[in-house]
Parts: structure tokens; C-alpha cells; sequence
């Protein structure tokens, strides 16, 4: 029986992302070093159950599972150069800072 129907809303499927778009992962503090990136580029390819997205790193050839990403579905990972064909900053999403009054 279909959701609708069940509950009489439809879904929301918001959360759904488009396969194989450029995503990058956050890495933790406690797993990188001071002058580290703070995320990696990887693949978007699926959810996990766990509500966790999973995650295709080309440059180690492993999948991760990961809850803090970002994925951008307009970009995606130039495999004839192995990088990324992003050309741009992104943008992290972050609380505003207040400004100092003085500069």
C-alpha cells in the first residue's frame, strides 16, 4: 500500500540525491592533522539504512559511509584526470560570524 494512501500526505523526497554526483565528505578532527583538508572528494552512490549516505573515493578505490557530506548534483569527478571537474569555491554551509566593528 503506498504511503499516501496510508497516511493521506504525500512524501517528501527531498533527501534523495542524484547518483554519481561529486560529494565531499568531512573527515574528523581526530583523523587528519592540522594543515589537512577538512573533506574529500568522493562519489555519491547510494544510501545506507542507517541513514548515512554511501560514498565511492576514486583516489583509494574504497566505499565509505558517511552522515557529514556535501553533495553538489550540478558537478561531478573527471575520471580521465582523476580529479574533480569543480573550478570553483564551495561554499560551506556555517553559522554568520559577527563582524568585528574595529576593521
Amino acid at each position: 500500500m503506498p504511503l499516501e494512501v496510508w497516511t493521506g500526505k504525500k512524501p517528501t523526497i527531498r533527501h534523495f540525491k542524484v547518483f554519481g554526483s561529486l560529494a565531499f565528505r568531512h573527515v574528523p578532527d581526530q583523523k587528519r592533522t592540522k594543515l589537512q583538508n577538512k573533506s574529500e572528494a568522493t562519489i555519491f552512490i547510494g544510501h545506507h539504512p542507517t541513514g548515512a549516505y554511501k560514498l565511492y573515493d576514486p583516489i583509494k578505490d574504497n566505499v565509505l559511509l558517511s552522515r557529514d557530506v556535501l553533495v553538489l548534483e550540478q558537478e561531478n569527478w573527471d575520471w580521465n584526470q582523476m580529479k574533480t571537474t569543480l573550478n570553483r569555491h564551495v561554499p560551506t554551509p556555517c553559522l554568520k560570524l559577527k563582524q568585528n566593528p574595529l576593521l
